[in-house]
């Protein structure tokens, strides 16, 4: 990620990515892209600062939420990128809230097999 990256230089990567995907997304479907702030990279290794993605619609959104399992296969060729996550952004407590709840669904659920 260079130094000075600027909002719309992001947003051409993220419609890049978006090309992967089935659904026709365009840029008028997109309100606000940025990246996150982060510690400047000293090692090639390290990680970039996520990018956030603001869509008008909530159609569009789910679409891509749906369908982001297609991302492991997808290859980006220019620029190259190794590895695109699609994840929602959520605050510490309801990312709390969701993992309390996927544990008690998990230790609630009954395995029935029949022979």
């Amino acid at each position: 990620m260079p130094d000075n990256e600027t909002n719309a230089e992001v947003e051409d990567k993220v419609l890049q990515v978006l090309e992967k995907f089935d659904t026709t997304i365009t840029k008028d479907a997109i309100d606000v892209v940025h990246r996150l702030r982060g510690k400047p990279k000293t090692d090639q290794n390290k990680k970039c600062p996520s990018i956030i993605v603001r869509f008008i619609a909530r159609k569009s959104r789910n679409n891509i939420y749906s369908s982001r399992k297609e991302l492991k296969f997808a290859e980006f060729d220019d620029p190259p990128i190794d590895r695109v996550f699609v994840n929602e952004n959520l605050t510490s407590r309801k990312k709390t809230l969701i993992c309390s709840s996927q544990s008690k669904k998990k230790r609630f659920t009954l395995e029935i097999s029949v022979d």
